[in-house]
């Protein structure tokens, strides 16, 4: 039976970096610093990767509290211009906060001045989306074994192109992300539709909050997840091959 779903989602963020793939440095403790406004698919919050055009994007300025372990949000005015010098419309949700859809490809130039007059400088690039994959960073695989349930979380490990391993009794936790011709993910928030016939596929309820979602096949065999980008109308099949041997949880020390 297909399922189908209607979804918004934000590829997952962290602020601190992975120390297996440290791709920046961490921002000066306690001093303002510009990072991703929402979750997206990079190890760090502070990542400015290539955004999908015509996809929602945003940026704030955030602070260290004095305990170093909660950002807080600063004021700052903000600019935004293309190559040429144009500026571009933008939106302010909320304080320190900036949100644009890049209408065109290229590249942008963002500031934000603070209260002291201090000014935050960030180069963007914006390029075509080509398609829609699985998240390849952030992924959870749960076991349900005759012993109890175990959960397996990958989020320092890059996966690469192809189906998905799964076993009958596991599922996968994880978000779509829209990527480019080389399946390369891109940043930015995509709206879409998901159905299968040999996977269910709901909403997570256990982990990377709101935008994570369920990929839990029924049969063994080929099994493939539908999805179509509202916007765009792109269409991709997500693929999973499911194995009818049962997974085993690791012994309990």
């Amino acid at each position: 039976m297909t399922r189908p779903f209607v979804v918004l989602v934000a590829v997952v963020s962290m602020l601190g970096c992975g120390e297996a793939t440290p791709l920046v440095t961490a921002p000066p403790k306690h001093e303002p610093f510009l990072m991703l406004a929402a979750v997206y698919v990079t190890p760090c919050a502070t990542n400015f990767e290539r955004i999908a055009r015509g996809k929602d994007f945003g940026v704030s300025v955030g602070q260290l509290d004095a305990t170093g372990t909660r950002v807080e949000p600063v004021e700052a005015s903000f600019g935004l211009t293309d190559a040429a010098g144009a500026a571009v419309a933008f939106e302010l949700p909320r304080q320190g906060t900036l949100v644009t859809r890049f209408a065109r490809a290229g590249r942008y130039e963002l500031t934000a001045t603070l209260a002291d007059g201090a000014t935050l400088r960030q180069d963007l690039e914006v390029v075509e989306q080509a398609g829609l994959r699985l998240s390849p960073v952030y992924r959870r695989v749960t076991t349900h074994a005759a012993a109890g349930d175990c959960a397996d979380t990958q989020s320092g490990v890059y996966a690469g192109p192809g189906p998905v391993s799964l076993a009958l009794n596991q599922a996968l936790e994880t978000s779509v992300v829209p990527c480019d011709a080389e399946g390369v993910p891109l940043l930015g928030a995509v709206e879409f539709e998901l159905s299968s016939g040999e996977l269910n596929v709901s909403k997570s309820t256990t982990w990377l909050g709101p935008n994570s979602y369920r990929f839990e096949p029924t049969r063994a065999g080929r099994g493939v997840v539908h999805v179509t980008d509202r916007a765009t109308g792109q269409r991709a099949e997500l693929e999973f091959d499911v194995t009818a041997d049962a997974a085993t949880c690791p012994a309990q020390q």
